[in-house]
């Protein structure tokens, strides 16, 4: 079990409207569209950066079709976003290839962006790393962005290392292999958010001297962090 290099936050970078099933679209004037409501029959002008046709990566807030690597990191270093804040934009070097920017954050440098090339396989698969494909970028986002959840039948606590107020703490084994230790929350004691608050921290500050977060285990009580098993 590795810590996970890639972890995306969805942030909303920018607003978009989507203009799909309630109107009819005549025709495009230069940077509008004349639209028509089916369901009041008023016609008008609509800006053409916010409409969209549906199921393409136009309509993902995260897509920034026309943006420079620049503006990327312009963006992302923006006040409101965070280690994970993301967007995918096409690549200014390779036509009809994207890249994918990161905020993420150095102990040396602070706030940093980095950039990923989406390459694309002759299938029309995608893949940032060769080891996983997927068949678009939006599942390739969901994966990523899901990264640190793992199955609680993963996990094998095998002693209990301390006890408090809110939960315990144990020595485990990830996949029956690599020795872990175990965070747990006891339900009812303190909100599932400010539990997790720890892992979102620790998902930002990795450092060979502090304890290192590999994933966490949400979708039903008890919560879990699986962390760096630490000998005394």
């Amino acid at each position: 079990l590795h810590p996970l290099a890639l972890t995306l936050q969805n942030k909303h970078l920018r607003t978009i409207a989507i203009v799909a099933h309630d109107f009819c679209f005549y025709s495009r004037h230069g940077e509008w569209w004349k639209a028509k409501s089916l369901s009041t029959k008023r016609e008008g002008f609509i800006p053409s950066n916010y409409v969209a046709k549906v199921n393409t990566l136009e309509t993902e807030e995260w897509f920034f079709k026309d943006i420079t690597r620049k503006d990327a990191e312009r963006q992302l270093l923006a006040p409101g976003n965070s280690a994970g804040a993301f967007l995918i934009r096409e690549s200014e070097t390779l036509k009809g290839s994207f890249s994918l920017s990161v905020r993420d954050y150095d102990p040396v440098h602070g706030d940093v962006i980095k950039h990923y090339k989406i390459r694309s396989l002759d299938n029309g698969g995608y893949y940032i790393s060769p080891r996983i494909t997927f068949p678009c970028i939006s599942d390739m986002i969901k994966h990523y962005q899901n990264a640190w959840e793992i199955p609680r039948e993963s996990i094998k606590l095998v002693k209990k290392l301390g006890a408090g107020q809110f939960g315990e703490v144990w020595m485990g084994y990830y996949n029956n292999s690599t020795k872990v230790a175990v965070k747990t929350l006891k339900p009812g004691t303190m909100s599932v958010q400010a539990f997790l608050e720890e892992a979102n921290l620790m998902k930002t500050l990795q450092h060979d001297k502090l304890v290192r977060l590999y994933a966490v285990v949400t979708k039903e009580e008890p919560i879990y962090i699986i962390t760096e098993f630490m000998a005394k």
